[in-house]
């Protein structure tokens, strides 16, 4: 029997507990990322060693990876398989990321808060394991493979307007899991919001303050 074990050098996917592998298939002029799911794919152990690799990040890889890890979060926090165990996942992980991303971008050699994005981004992976995540991701898989977009970059750019699109109150397209009796979005999102300080008079108003 096979012993897998990984040793994360960033921020991003590869460091998670999720059940993706992300693939780079050149051919020629082709290029594309495929994603390969499957339970085959968790690890058994995983090492983090901050000294060797995350204080020699680059600052573009840290943002890049930094973005994919709170979207990783968001999305999990308020997909509609969500639960108690990955809400506390979640929030975690999004309190991590909005508390020492700014950080361990402009301070590299303090490995604290390098060691907390890298638990943040492992926390995050455990969420979305198992509540999975949504429209943000999909289209950044998309956006990445075919204009050579680093990953979190592709998330970066639409997050806003996708939470934008997910909180309305009538969506113009329910997905495969719709959202229960009402849309609970925009109350997934203040939520979050309240949890990192941001106040607002109503929901849209949390939805669109700027920290």
């Amino acid at each position: 029997m096979n012993f897998y074990i990984i040793y994360p050098s960033e921020l991003g996917p590869y460091m998670q507990k999720d059940k993706i592998v992300l693939v780079d298939i050149r051919n020629r002029q082709e290029y594309m990322k495929s994603h390969w799911p499957g339970a085959i794919n968790m690890e058994e152990k995983e090492i983090k060693d901050i000294e060797s690799f995350l204080r020699k990040m680059p600052q573009k890889l840290v943002a890049h990876t930094g973005m994919d890890a709170m979207t990783h979060a968001i999305e999990a926090y308020v997909s509609n398989m969500a639960s108690d165990y990955t809400d506390g996942l979640a929030e975690k992980a999004v309190e991590l990321v909005f508390g020492n991303l700014k950080q361990a971008y402009e301070y590299g050699e303090d490995k604290h808060e390098r060691e907390k994005m890298h638990n943040a981004s492992c926390i995050a992976g455990m969420a979305f394991t198992n509540a999975f995540l949504g429209v943000c991701h999909s289209m950044a898989h998309k956006l990445g493979a075919f204009h050579h977009i680093p990953h979190g970059i592709a998330n970066a750019l639409m997050i806003e307007e996708v939470l934008r699109f997910n909180s309305v109150e009538v969506p113009t397209k329910m997905g495969t899991f719709p959202q229960y009796d009402h849309p609970q979005t925009l109350r997934r999102y203040a939520q979050i919001a309240e949890a990192l300080g941001i106040n607002g008079k109503n929901d849209n108003e949390k939805l669109e303050k700027k920290k």
